[in-house]
């Protein structure tokens, strides 16, 4: 059995003899000049791994967060959580392989929007436009199921083009039948109140 590290932070690993070594002989070089070939090997590797453009080596969780957070907002922008909210994001690595965009297309997750727990879910306009493909309509049939199970009240900021045209069948069809199943789901359960209530 391997040992088990936790990266979470530098705070909390206390490195072995193997990684003093790999310290010790690794190159040299200034990555705020843009020459730790170690940093842009860590970098080029991310990049690759994700299907992006190019990958950004961040000293810190907190600093990352900043980076996607300024990404993401300009200024006057408000963020939605509530401060110190922390956010589990559903499904992340939803679509990972294919041709669609890493997510699905659209980022759902858990979070705290005045005081209450709540599920967020927003299209990824960036992606196609936001349009939907088969792999959002499956992350978005698990957010339901998720709110559903855990009576959670959701937050949907739509941008969206529509379903991605190519794929429409994939799309339309059973997304059509999630929503049947949950309208079926809702009107099985509002008759059930109603009769408990008479």
């Amino acid at each position: 059995m391997h040992p088990v590290a936790d990266f979470r932070s530098d705070t909390v690993t206390r490195p072995t003899p193997k990684m003093y070594a790999a310290m010790a002989g690794a190159e040299l070089g200034d990555d705020v000049l843009g020459d730790d070939p170690t940093v842009q090997r860590l970098e080029a590797l991310a990049a690759e791994m994700l299907g992006k453009e190019a990958g950004l080596f961040v000293a810190s969780g907190t600093m990352g967060n900043l980076v996607a957070i300024l990404t993401h907002t300009r200024p006057g922008d408000e963020v939605l959580l509530d401060r110190d909210s922390p956010f589990l994001e559903i499904a992340p690595l939803a679509a990972w392989g294919t041709e669609f965009g890493l997510g699905g297309g659209i980022i759902s997750g858990i979070g705290v929007v005045s005081g209450v727990e709540c599920v967020i879910t927003a299209n990824e306009p960036t992606m196609k436009g936001g349009t939907l493909n088969p792999y959002s309509l499956m992350k978005s049939a698990r957010t339901m199921e998720i709110c559903a199970q855990n009576r959670l009240p959701i937050i949907n900021l739509t941008e969206s083009g529509g379903a991605d045209l190519p794929f429409q069948a994939q799309t339309f069809v059973p997304g059509g039948k999630e929503a049947q199943r949950t309208n079926q789901a809702e009107t099985g359960r509002a008759d059930r109140t109603n009769k408990e209530n008479s």
